[in-house]
């Protein structure tokens, strides 16, 4: 079984139990096997905008699916049913601010239910103006709902729940911290001596070790890394190119290196003129002939075309597909 594989049966059965131990949460509907995408309800008091009006509702359905580059790529999740919240809008959940690859699917879940219940909201980062308005001034009512959903979560080794006796164990004296180890990432177990542990001490076992394709350094996939957008070799910081354009990230052998960008954002440069030379007084792009354009504070312009996001230098055209944008 492969490692993508391994960690989706983890994270199936870790979530199974997890549900079976409470009444809040239930596992609706599973798309594949094992699964790589949840309908999951959820029983708690949440909020929804009916006729004007801000309702109570209790039942909610979610949609969370696992993407081919989980776990390193965070879910993608959203809601199925109406919410009236400042961090959920239509098409997308923001469970997460930073992602990371340790998380389980599990805390994933008990995440959105604290966010529809309203134990966890951000009004400063909102996806949901009107929400987030409405939340500053009604901070009294919450939370809607204060069941604590973290509460009744399982321990699992290895997709096999704990008995509690093996979860409070103490380890003998004298052993190794990975004698008898468990992967931290698809649950596997194996013998003292068969673990890896890389520079950023993640635990994991040999199929779930990785390597630079450009210079070797030994990674695992908890680790932080890239892909090539054109080889999809695995990169590691140092060896990652990010282009100053469409912000894809290359390896060495693919990025065209005059200018700072990539062969693409080159060629639409060369016949469209859709960027800039840059201002190599300013490496991060955030000057155009002496007017400040993209930031952190700009407008983010999606093209209609290819559906990719543009916020460098006020592209006239599309730096993705050579769209002319709005």
């Amino acid at each position: 079984m492969s490692i993508r594989l391994r960690r989706l049966a983890n994270d199936y059965e870790e979530l199974r139990q997890y549900a079976a131990d409470q009444d809040r949460v239930l596992i609706r509907n599973t798309t594949g096997e094992p699964p790589e995408k949840y309908q999951i309800e959820y029983r708690l008091k949440g909020l929804e905008m009916r006729g004007g009006e801000v309702v109570e509702r209790s039942s909610h359905l979610v949609e969370i699916v696992l993407p081919l580059e989980y776990p390193t790529m965070e879910p993608k999740c959203r809601m199925l049913t109406p919410v009236f919240h400042p961090n959920i809008s239509p098409q997308v959940i923001c469970h997460t601010d930073h992602w990371a690859a340790g998380e389980s699917l599990v805390d994933v879940v008990v995440r959105i239910g604290e966010m529809i219940s309203y134990q966890n909201y951000n009004i400063k980062s909102p996806r949901n103006g009107e929400a987030a308005r409405w939340a500053e001034n009604n901070m009294g009512r919450f939370p809607v709902d204060p069941i604590g959903l973290s509460s009744v979560r399982p321990q699992i080794e290895g997709g096999i729940p704990r008995q509690p006796e093996e979860a409070t164990n103490a380890p003998a004296a004298g052993s190794s911290p990975l004698q008898g180890f468990t992967c931290v990432n698809c649950g596997a177990k194996g013998p003292a001596g068969s673990s890896y542990e890389c520079s950023e001490h993640h635990v994991v076992c040999p199929d779930c070790v990785l390597s630079c394709d450009v210079c070797g350094k030994e990674l695992c996939v908890l680790c932080s890394f890239s892909r090539c957008s054109s080889c999809k070799a695995v990169l590691c910081e140092r060896c990652a190119v990010v282009c100053c354009a469409c912000q894809r990230t290359f390896c060495k052998t693919h990025f065209a290196e005059a200018e700072d960008r990539c062969a693409d954002c080159r060629k639409l440069n060369e016949n469209k003129g859709a960027l800039p030379a840059l201002d190599r007084s300013d490496p991060g792009g955030q000057r155009q002939s002496g007017k400040e354009t993209a930031s952190a504070s700009s407008p983010v312009v999606l093209c209609s075309k290819c559906g990719n996001a543009s916020e460098y230098w006020n592209a006239t055209f599309c730096p993705f597909c050579g769209a002319q944008l709005q």
